[in-house]
């Protein structure tokens, strides 16, 4: 036998011999974990049975009073938009609400929300709907669908309200009864807040530099007040006066404007500066309706008798200052915090005088919020 014949023969001996051992070690190693196993099967079903007896059911949102709704914008076209609720009174954000109760998320962007006979009309922008919430426990109840990226929504009478939209150059009516859309009120474009005064409602249109006024009986529109470029924010001060802030990042000047609604003129205008990072916007007002709060490198205020804005709160308290709210109760100011629009943000209480009261981490770009 040759030395390669001898070598190769021995290895072969060899190679059989550890495969033998290796099969009948793996046959006792299975023998032995088997028994084991018949030995520990009675406790594993015990243990197993316990757990499962043992399970509880998920804790519901505890009802809280005087709360405020957190709207999570969410990331684009990420479907994470999110409705929070804080508890003023022990400081505690509860996260998720609708999702937690339904088992199924928002959408994609949630831009804002009414509240209405008990129930929270929430706005998906991107995904082109009206989710109506029952605010009791969140559950569902309906929902207005094929609206084209709505925007806000403005109650006109117990029945009707009106959806601005950000691409339909409409503004949709929607019955709240039925859950539907019941005609269209032709608009220049690109429309977004709303407030009411008798029966006039009056719309900012971003696209143009004007204000439009709605009969609200007829569903027509009647007339305008140009006010300067991109109006977007409108609400109503103590005296009964509107207030119009306007400035888009392509727009050469930002203005605050006064109108006086009974005889439709332009009482004051106020510029504003802006850039192609800053622009002023989120326009708000505090409890005793004299004091205006808006966004611009951080947070800036004025009494509606001024004509300078102040600075209330420094850009360096924040990251992305992204929404505002003012509390009707007690004027302490709300800041959200987009942080960099990808991870969780956070909410920031402010009292009236600047001090800060409290700081808790929301949703996904946190962008608004509403008062109970």
């Amino acid at each position: 036998m040759s030395f390669k014949n001898f070598t190769n023969s021995r290895h072969s001996r060899h190679f059989r011999h550890s495969v033998i051992i290796s099969y009948w070690s793996s046959i006792c190693y299975k023998v032995i974990n088997f028994s084991k196993i018949i030995i520990l099967l009675p406790g594993l079903l015990t243990v197993f049975s316990c757990k499962k007896k043992d399970k509880l059911p998920d804790e519901p949102t505890p009802t809280v009073q005087n709360r405020v709704f957190v709207v999570n914008e969410g990331a684009f076209q990420q479907g994470n938009a999110s409705l929070s609720v804080y508890n003023k009174e022990d400081k505690k954000l509860y996260a998720n609400v609708y999702q937690t109760k339904n088992d199924v998320g928002l959408g994609d962007i949630f831009q804002s929300m009414m509240i209405k006979d008990g129930k929270g009309f929430l706005v998906i922008n991107n995904s082109n709907k009206i989710v109506v919430a029952n605010l009791t426990d969140y559950s569902k109840t309906g929902e207005i669908s094929s609206i084209n990226s709505p925007r806000y929504i403005l109650p006109v009478s117990s029945t009707k309200g009106y959806v601005s939209s950000l691409w339909d150059h409409n503004l949709a009516i929607i019955d709240f009864n039925s859950l539907t859309i019941t005609g269209y009120i032709a608009m220049p474009g690109w429309t977004e807040e709303m407030v009411m005064v008798s029966s006039t409602a009056f719309v900012t249109s971003v696209k143009s530099s004007a204000v439009y006024l709605v009969n609200t009986g007829t569903d027509l529109v009647t007339d305008s007040i140009v006010v300067g470029d991109a109006p977007k924010n409108i609400l109503i001060d103590k005296n009964g006066k509107l207030w119009v802030l306007c400035g888009q990042y392509d727009s050469s000047q930002g203005k605050l404007v006064r109108i006086n609604p009974q005889d439709k003129t332009v009482e004051c205008s106020i510029n504003l500066p802006l850039d192609q990072n800053n622009v002023p916007e989120k326009l708000r007002i505090n409890a005793t309706r004299d004091t205006l709060y808006y966004l611009y490198k951080g947070v800036q205020r004025m009494a509606i008798t001024d004509s300078v804005p102040e600075t209330f709160l420094a850009i360096s308290h924040f990251t992305v200052p992204y929404g505002l709210g003012i509390d009707p109760d007690n004027s302490d100011v709300y800041v959200a915090d987009a942080m960099d629009f990808t991870q969780k943000g956070y909410l920031f209480r402010f009292t009236s005088n600047g001090k800060m009261i409290d700081s808790v981490k929301a949703g996904y770009v946190p962008s608004a919020f509403y008062f109970e």
